[in-house]
Protein backbone atom coordinates (compact mmCIF):
# COMPACT_ATOMS: atom_id res chain seq x y z
CA UNK A 1 0.00 0.00 0.00
CA UNK A 2 2.84 2.34 0.88
CA UNK A 3 4.55 1.73 -2.50
CA UNK A 4 1.23 2.33 -4.24
CA UNK A 5 0.83 5.74 -2.60
CA UNK A 6 4.38 6.70 -3.57
CA UNK A 7 3.62 5.83 -7.19
CA UNK A 8 0.50 7.98 -7.09
CA UNK A 9 2.48 10.97 -5.77
CA UNK A 10 5.21 10.55 -8.40
CA UNK A 11 2.65 10.12 -11.19
CA UNK A 12 0.73 13.20 -10.07
CA UNK A 13 3.87 15.33 -10.08
CA UNK A 14 4.81 14.16 -13.56
CA UNK A 15 1.34 14.88 -14.85
CA UNK A 16 1.43 18.38 -13.36
CA UNK A 17 4.49 19.29 -15.45
CA UNK A 18 3.77 17.07 -18.46
CA UNK A 19 4.17 18.85 -21.81
CA UNK A 20 0.63 17.86 -22.73
CA UNK A 21 -0.70 19.79 -19.73
CA UNK A 22 -1.21 23.53 -19.95
CA UNK A 23 -0.15 24.18 -16.33
CA UNK A 24 3.45 24.01 -15.10
CA UNK A 25 4.14 24.64 -11.40
CA UNK A 26 7.77 25.71 -11.34
CA UNK A 27 8.24 25.57 -7.56
CA UNK A 28 7.44 22.07 -6.38
CA UNK A 29 9.35 20.08 -3.79
CA UNK A 30 12.75 20.97 -5.22
CA UNK A 31 14.50 23.09 -7.84
CA UNK A 32 14.98 20.29 -10.35
CA UNK A 33 13.45 22.36 -13.14
CA UNK A 34 16.08 25.10 -12.70
CA UNK A 35 19.81 25.64 -13.12
CA UNK A 36 21.90 28.57 -11.89
CA UNK A 37 23.76 30.87 -14.28
CA UNK A 38 25.81 34.05 -13.93
CA UNK A 39 27.07 34.97 -10.47
CA UNK A 40 27.20 33.23 -7.10
CA UNK A 41 24.11 34.57 -5.31
CA UNK A 42 22.38 32.01 -3.11
CA UNK A 43 18.98 30.42 -3.71
CA UNK A 44 17.05 28.32 -1.18
CA UNK A 45 13.57 26.78 -1.37
CA UNK A 46 11.62 26.26 1.85
CA UNK A 47 7.89 25.64 2.29
CA UNK A 48 7.18 26.72 -1.27
CA UNK A 49 9.02 30.03 -0.96
CA UNK A 50 12.21 30.59 -2.96
CA UNK A 51 14.66 33.05 -1.42
CA UNK A 52 17.49 34.65 -3.36
CA UNK A 53 20.25 36.28 -1.31
CA UNK A 54 22.66 38.94 -2.59
CA UNK A 55 26.38 38.15 -2.40
CA UNK A 56 29.24 40.67 -2.48
CA UNK A 57 31.54 40.89 -5.51
CA UNK A 58 29.56 38.69 -7.87
CA UNK A 59 27.65 39.71 -11.02
CA UNK A 60 23.94 39.32 -11.72
CA UNK A 61 22.80 35.81 -10.91
CA UNK A 62 19.91 33.94 -12.53
CA UNK A 63 18.06 30.78 -11.53
CA UNK A 64 16.89 29.61 -14.95
CA UNK A 65 14.43 27.10 -16.27
CA UNK A 66 15.99 24.22 -18.15
CA UNK A 67 13.17 24.42 -20.68
CA UNK A 68 12.54 27.17 -23.19
CA UNK A 69 9.09 28.68 -23.57
CA UNK A 70 7.52 30.64 -26.42
CA UNK A 71 3.91 31.66 -25.77
CA UNK A 72 2.79 31.54 -22.15
CA UNK A 73 1.05 33.18 -19.22
CA UNK A 74 3.19 33.47 -16.11
CA UNK A 75 1.87 34.17 -12.61
CA UNK A 76 4.05 34.66 -9.55
CA UNK A 77 4.30 36.61 -6.32
CA UNK A 78 7.42 38.38 -5.07
CA UNK A 79 8.63 40.23 -2.00
CA UNK A 80 11.90 42.15 -2.16
CA UNK A 81 14.22 44.03 0.15
CA UNK A 82 13.78 47.68 -0.99
CA UNK A 83 17.57 47.96 -1.30
CA UNK A 84 17.66 45.32 -4.03
CA UNK A 85 16.66 45.73 -7.66
CA UNK A 86 15.58 42.52 -9.37
CA UNK A 87 13.49 41.05 -12.16
CA UNK A 88 12.28 37.94 -13.97
CA UNK A 89 13.80 37.16 -17.35
CA UNK A 90 11.45 35.81 -20.01
CA UNK A 91 12.16 34.63 -23.58
CA UNK A 92 15.86 34.99 -22.79
CA UNK A 93 19.04 33.48 -24.23
CA UNK A 94 22.38 32.58 -22.65
CA UNK A 95 25.80 33.84 -23.75
CA UNK A 96 29.32 33.94 -22.34
CA UNK A 97 30.42 37.46 -21.38
CA UNK A 98 33.94 38.87 -21.43
CA UNK A 99 34.53 37.64 -17.85
CA UNK A 100 33.60 34.06 -18.83
CA UNK A 101 30.27 34.11 -16.98
CA UNK A 102 27.26 32.46 -18.59
CA UNK A 103 24.82 35.36 -18.59
CA UNK A 104 21.37 36.11 -19.96
CA UNK A 105 20.09 38.55 -22.56
CA UNK A 106 16.45 39.22 -23.28
CA UNK A 107 13.28 40.64 -21.76
CA UNK A 108 13.26 41.29 -18.03
CA UNK A 109 10.04 41.98 -16.15
CA UNK A 110 11.30 44.57 -13.71
CA UNK A 111 11.13 44.58 -9.92
CA UNK A 112 12.01 48.16 -8.99
CA UNK A 113 11.43 49.22 -5.35
CA UNK A 114 13.21 52.56 -5.88
CA UNK A 115 11.49 55.95 -6.00
CA UNK A 116 11.46 55.65 -9.80
CA UNK A 117 8.81 52.91 -9.35
CA UNK A 118 9.08 51.14 -12.71
CA UNK A 119 8.10 47.71 -11.34
CA UNK A 120 6.31 45.76 -14.03
CA UNK A 121 8.22 47.48 -16.82
CA UNK A 122 10.21 45.65 -19.50
CA UNK A 123 14.00 46.04 -19.57
CA UNK A 124 15.99 44.23 -22.24
CA UNK A 125 18.98 42.78 -20.40
CA UNK A 126 22.23 43.10 -22.39
CA UNK A 127 20.27 44.60 -25.27
CA UNK A 128 18.33 47.80 -25.91
CA UNK A 129 17.83 48.65 -22.24
CA UNK A 130 14.42 50.03 -21.30
CA UNK A 131 11.92 49.21 -24.03
CA UNK A 132 8.84 49.36 -21.79
CA UNK A 133 9.26 51.86 -18.98
CA UNK A 134 6.41 53.26 -16.88
CA UNK A 135 7.21 56.85 -17.82
CA UNK A 136 3.76 57.43 -19.26
CA UNK A 137 1.84 55.24 -16.81
CA UNK A 138 1.36 56.95 -13.40
CA UNK A 139 -1.26 54.43 -12.31
CA UNK A 140 1.15 51.60 -13.05
CA UNK A 141 3.87 53.21 -10.94
CA UNK A 142 1.58 53.13 -7.91
CA UNK A 143 0.76 49.41 -8.21
CA UNK A 144 3.86 47.92 -6.55
CA UNK A 145 3.92 47.85 -2.72
CA UNK A 146 7.30 47.89 -1.00
CA UNK A 147 7.73 45.42 1.85
CA UNK A 148 4.71 43.34 0.78
CA UNK A 149 3.99 40.39 -1.44
CA UNK A 150 3.22 41.63 -4.96
CA UNK A 151 1.42 39.55 -7.57
CA UNK A 152 2.65 39.61 -11.18
CA UNK A 153 0.70 38.39 -14.20
CA UNK A 154 2.59 38.22 -17.51
CA UNK A 155 1.02 37.43 -20.89
CA UNK A 156 3.64 36.75 -23.58
CA UNK A 157 1.71 35.62 -26.64
CA UNK A 158 2.95 36.21 -30.16
CA UNK A 159 4.39 39.71 -30.50
CA UNK A 160 2.49 40.98 -27.47
CA UNK A 161 3.89 41.19 -23.93
CA UNK A 162 1.58 42.55 -21.25
CA UNK A 163 2.31 42.78 -17.53
CA UNK A 164 0.02 43.36 -14.56
CA UNK A 165 1.22 44.14 -11.02
CA UNK A 166 -1.39 43.68 -8.32
CA UNK A 167 -4.11 43.83 -10.96
CA UNK A 168 -2.86 47.01 -12.69
CA UNK A 169 -1.59 46.82 -16.27
CA UNK A 170 1.92 48.26 -16.18
CA UNK A 171 3.18 47.51 -19.70
CA UNK A 172 1.43 46.91 -23.02
CA UNK A 173 4.27 46.12 -25.44
CA UNK A 174 4.37 44.98 -29.07
CA UNK A 175 7.80 43.72 -30.11
CA UNK A 176 9.18 40.96 -32.33
CA UNK A 177 12.81 40.74 -31.19
CA UNK A 178 12.43 37.60 -29.08
CA UNK A 179 9.92 34.81 -29.58
CA UNK A 180 11.15 32.07 -27.25
CA UNK A 181 13.66 31.43 -24.49
CA UNK A 182 14.23 30.52 -20.88
CA UNK A 183 12.77 32.08 -17.73
CA UNK A 184 15.27 33.35 -15.15
CA UNK A 185 14.84 34.63 -11.59
CA UNK A 186 17.38 37.37 -10.98
CA UNK A 187 19.34 38.34 -7.90
CA UNK A 188 20.99 41.60 -8.91
CA UNK A 189 24.62 42.32 -8.18
CA UNK A 190 25.17 44.77 -5.35
CA UNK A 191 27.47 47.80 -5.20
CA UNK A 192 27.52 48.42 -1.45
CA UNK A 193 28.73 46.04 1.27
CA UNK A 194 25.77 47.13 3.40
CA UNK A 195 23.50 45.31 0.93
CA UNK A 196 25.10 41.91 1.57
CA UNK A 197 22.34 39.52 2.57
CA UNK A 198 19.50 41.51 0.95
CA UNK A 199 16.88 39.08 -0.29
CA UNK A 200 14.16 38.64 -2.85
CA UNK A 201 11.50 35.96 -2.51
CA UNK A 202 9.23 34.22 -5.01
CA UNK A 203 6.26 31.95 -4.51
CA UNK A 204 3.31 30.48 -6.42
CA UNK A 205 5.11 30.49 -9.79
CA UNK A 206 2.62 29.04 -12.27
CA UNK A 207 3.16 28.82 -16.03
CA UNK A 208 0.30 28.37 -18.53
CA UNK A 209 1.64 27.06 -21.83
CA UNK A 210 -1.52 26.69 -23.95
CA UNK A 211 -5.30 27.04 -23.79
CA UNK A 212 -4.87 30.68 -22.78
CA UNK A 213 -8.42 31.98 -23.14
CA UNK A 214 -9.58 31.15 -19.62
CA UNK A 215 -6.48 32.77 -18.06
CA UNK A 216 -6.26 36.06 -19.99
CA UNK A 217 -6.86 39.31 -18.18
CA UNK A 218 -10.08 40.85 -19.43
CA UNK A 219 -9.10 44.39 -18.57
CA UNK A 220 -9.96 47.26 -20.88
CA UNK A 221 -7.89 49.73 -18.81
CA UNK A 222 -4.61 48.91 -20.55
CA UNK A 223 -1.38 50.82 -20.18
CA UNK A 224 -0.37 53.12 -23.06
CA UNK A 225 0.63 50.93 -25.98
CA UNK A 226 4.30 50.74 -26.97
CA UNK A 227 4.55 49.46 -30.53
CA UNK A 228 8.06 48.43 -31.60
CA UNK A 229 6.93 46.30 -34.57
CA UNK A 230 8.86 47.47 -37.61
CA UNK A 231 6.76 49.28 -40.21
CA UNK A 232 3.51 48.04 -38.77
CA UNK A 233 0.52 49.90 -37.36
CA UNK A 234 -1.23 48.24 -34.44
CA UNK A 235 -4.99 47.89 -34.41
CA UNK A 236 -5.15 50.74 -31.90
CA UNK A 237 -2.97 53.00 -34.04
CA UNK A 238 -5.19 52.32 -37.04
CA UNK A 239 -8.30 53.11 -35.01
CA UNK A 240 -6.70 56.34 -33.74
CA UNK A 241 -5.94 57.50 -37.30
CA UNK A 242 -2.16 57.10 -37.55
CA UNK A 243 -0.66 57.12 -41.08
CA UNK A 244 2.28 54.84 -41.92
CA UNK A 245 4.81 55.98 -44.49
CA UNK A 246 6.60 53.25 -46.38
CA UNK A 247 8.06 52.69 -49.85
CA UNK A 248 4.59 52.96 -51.41
CA UNK A 249 3.51 56.05 -49.51
CA UNK A 250 5.71 59.12 -49.88
CA UNK A 251 3.21 61.82 -50.84
CA UNK A 252 5.73 64.66 -51.19
CA UNK A 253 7.67 62.91 -53.95
CA UNK A 254 6.82 64.51 -57.28
CA UNK A 255 6.17 62.37 -60.40
CA UNK A 256 9.45 61.20 -61.85
CA UNK A 257 11.39 62.35 -58.79
CA UNK A 258 13.82 59.71 -57.57
CA UNK A 259 14.57 59.12 -53.90
CA UNK A 260 18.31 59.50 -54.35
CA UNK A 261 20.37 60.18 -52.35
CA UNK A 262 17.96 58.23 -50.10
CA UNK A 263 17.83 54.52 -50.79
CA UNK A 264 15.06 52.01 -50.05
CA UNK A 265 16.24 48.67 -48.73
CA UNK A 266 14.34 46.15 -46.61
CA UNK A 267 11.61 48.66 -45.79
CA UNK A 268 14.10 51.28 -44.64
CA UNK A 269 14.88 54.71 -46.01
CA UNK A 270 18.63 55.24 -45.88
CA UNK A 271 20.72 58.25 -46.86
CA UNK A 272 24.20 57.89 -48.23
CA UNK A 273 27.24 59.32 -46.52
CA UNK A 274 28.73 62.62 -47.69
CA UNK A 275 25.32 63.93 -48.76
CA UNK A 276 23.12 66.62 -47.34
CA UNK A 277 19.71 66.04 -48.81
CA UNK A 278 16.12 65.75 -47.65
CA UNK A 279 13.42 63.12 -47.67
CA UNK A 280 10.10 64.92 -47.62
CA UNK A 281 7.03 63.33 -46.05
CA UNK A 282 4.08 65.62 -45.56
CA UNK A 283 2.80 69.15 -45.05
CA UNK A 284 0.85 69.50 -41.78
CA UNK A 285 -1.30 72.14 -40.13
CA UNK A 286 -2.16 72.51 -36.46
CA UNK A 287 -1.45 69.81 -33.88
CA UNK A 288 0.25 66.56 -34.85
CA UNK A 289 2.45 63.70 -33.68
CA UNK A 290 5.31 61.94 -35.45
CA UNK A 291 6.87 58.62 -34.45
CA UNK A 292 9.75 56.84 -36.16
CA UNK A 293 12.81 54.67 -35.58
CA UNK A 294 16.29 55.61 -36.66
CA UNK A 295 19.75 54.07 -36.86
CA UNK A 296 22.76 56.26 -37.61
CA UNK A 297 26.37 55.60 -38.49
CA UNK A 298 29.10 56.01 -35.89
CA UNK A 299 29.56 59.66 -34.82
CA UNK A 300 26.81 60.64 -37.26
CA UNK A 301 24.26 63.46 -37.19
CA UNK A 302 20.93 63.96 -38.97
CA UNK A 303 17.54 65.44 -38.10
CA UNK A 304 13.80 65.43 -38.66
CA UNK A 305 12.58 68.93 -39.53
CA UNK A 306 9.02 69.75 -38.49
CA UNK A 307 8.88 73.55 -38.36
CA UNK A 308 7.84 76.17 -40.88
CA UNK A 309 9.56 76.27 -44.23
CA UNK A 310 12.62 78.46 -43.80
CA UNK A 311 12.38 78.36 -40.00
CA UNK A 312 12.43 74.67 -39.10
CA UNK A 313 12.35 73.08 -35.72
CA UNK A 314 14.22 69.79 -35.70
CA UNK A 315 14.55 66.57 -33.70
CA UNK A 316 18.25 65.73 -33.64
CA UNK A 317 19.42 62.20 -34.53
CA UNK A 318 22.95 62.03 -33.19
CA UNK A 319 25.35 59.31 -32.06
CA UNK A 320 26.13 61.09 -28.78
CA UNK A 321 28.66 58.48 -27.64
CA UNK A 322 31.02 59.06 -30.56
CA UNK A 323 30.24 62.53 -31.88
CA UNK A 324 32.90 65.22 -31.72
CA UNK A 325 33.29 66.61 -28.19
CA UNK A 326 32.82 70.13 -29.51
CA UNK A 327 29.26 69.43 -30.67
CA UNK A 328 26.97 71.50 -28.38
CA UNK A 329 24.26 69.87 -26.31
CA UNK A 330 21.43 71.34 -28.38
CA UNK A 331 22.73 69.39 -31.40
CA UNK A 332 22.68 66.02 -29.67
CA UNK A 333 20.09 63.25 -29.72
CA UNK A 334 16.53 64.26 -28.94
CA UNK A 335 17.28 67.99 -28.77
CA UNK A 336 15.57 70.77 -30.70
CA UNK A 337 18.39 71.83 -32.99
CA UNK A 338 19.99 75.15 -32.01
CA UNK A 339 17.29 75.78 -29.42
CA UNK A 340 16.70 73.28 -26.60
CA UNK A 341 19.02 70.58 -25.23
CA UNK A 342 17.47 67.22 -24.41
CA UNK A 343 17.67 65.77 -20.89
CA UNK A 344 16.09 62.72 -19.28
CA UNK A 345 12.98 64.36 -17.82
CA UNK A 346 11.38 60.99 -17.10
CA UNK A 347 14.23 59.87 -14.86
CA UNK A 348 16.28 62.99 -14.02
CA UNK A 349 18.88 61.09 -12.01
CA UNK A 350 19.89 59.13 -15.10
CA UNK A 351 21.33 60.23 -18.47
CA UNK A 352 19.29 60.10 -21.65
CA UNK A 353 18.32 56.53 -22.63
CA UNK A 354 20.70 56.18 -25.56
CA UNK A 355 21.10 53.13 -27.77
CA UNK A 356 24.24 52.10 -29.62
CA UNK A 357 24.66 53.77 -32.99
CA UNK A 358 23.91 50.47 -34.76
CA UNK A 359 20.71 49.82 -32.81
CA UNK A 360 17.27 51.16 -33.66
CA UNK A 361 16.20 54.11 -31.51
CA UNK A 362 12.62 55.33 -31.09
CA UNK A 363 11.70 59.00 -31.54
CA UNK A 364 8.34 60.63 -30.85
CA UNK A 365 7.39 64.29 -31.38
CA UNK A 366 4.16 65.80 -30.04
CA UNK A 367 3.09 69.30 -31.08
CA UNK A 368 0.03 70.60 -29.22
CA UNK A 369 -0.64 74.31 -29.53
CA UNK A 370 2.55 76.06 -28.51
CA UNK A 371 3.85 73.05 -26.57
CA UNK A 372 6.51 70.72 -28.00
CA UNK A 373 7.46 67.37 -26.50
CA UNK A 374 10.29 65.11 -27.63
CA UNK A 375 10.45 61.49 -26.53
CA UNK A 376 13.56 59.35 -27.01
CA UNK A 377 13.40 55.61 -26.41
CA UNK A 378 10.18 55.97 -24.41
CA UNK A 379 11.54 58.74 -22.16
CA UNK A 380 10.53 62.41 -22.22
CA UNK A 381 13.59 64.52 -23.09
CA UNK A 382 12.11 67.89 -24.17
CA UNK A 383 9.00 69.65 -22.87
CA UNK A 384 8.86 73.32 -23.83
CA UNK A 385 6.35 76.04 -24.67
CA UNK A 386 7.24 78.26 -27.61
CA UNK A 387 5.42 81.58 -27.82
CA UNK A 388 3.27 81.83 -30.96
CA UNK A 389 4.60 78.52 -32.27
CA UNK A 390 1.31 77.86 -34.04
CA UNK A 391 0.55 80.13 -37.02
CA UNK A 392 -2.61 79.40 -38.98
CA UNK A 393 -1.13 81.16 -42.01
CA UNK A 394 1.87 78.83 -42.22
CA UNK A 395 2.33 75.14 -42.88
CA UNK A 396 4.92 72.79 -41.47
CA UNK A 397 6.95 70.53 -43.66
CA UNK A 398 7.95 67.15 -42.25
CA UNK A 399 11.24 66.02 -43.75
CA UNK A 400 14.33 64.06 -42.81
CA UNK A 401 17.63 65.77 -43.48
CA UNK A 402 20.96 64.01 -43.62
CA UNK A 403 24.01 66.00 -42.60
CA UNK A 404 26.84 64.16 -44.27
CA UNK A 405 26.01 61.02 -42.28
CA UNK A 406 24.40 57.77 -43.25
CA UNK A 407 21.09 57.44 -41.42
CA UNK A 408 18.28 54.92 -41.82
CA UNK A 409 14.68 55.49 -40.76
CA UNK A 410 11.67 53.21 -40.59
CA UNK A 411 8.27 52.85 -38.89
CA UNK A 412 7.46 56.46 -39.81
CA UNK A 413 4.02 57.31 -38.44
CA UNK A 414 2.10 60.60 -38.44
CA UNK A 415 -1.09 61.54 -36.61
CA UNK A 416 -2.89 64.72 -37.65
CA UNK A 417 -5.16 66.04 -34.91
Amino acid sequence: MHKFLVLIVVFSKLMCNDSSSNVVKLLEDDLSQFEQKGGEAKYALEDGVLTGTAVWKTPNTFLCTKEKYKDFILDYSIKVDPRLNSGVQIRSQTFIDKNKYEMLRGYQVEIDPSDRAWSGGIYEERGRGWIGSLTNNPKGREAFKNGEWNHYHVEAIGNSVKVWVNGVNTVNLLDAESEAGIIGLQVHEIYDEEHIGATIQWKDIILITNQFAAHLKKDEALAPEINLLANELSDKEKADGWLLFDRDNIPMQQPGMELRPWNISQDQFCSFEDTNDRLRLKVVDGDFEVKFEYKINKSGMAQLNYGYVGDPYSFMLTDDANVDEEVPGHMKAGSIANFMEAFNLSNPERPKPMRLFNQWSQAHIIVSGDNIKHWLNNSLVVDVNVANFQDENKQRLLEFQSSGSSVCVRSIKVLIK
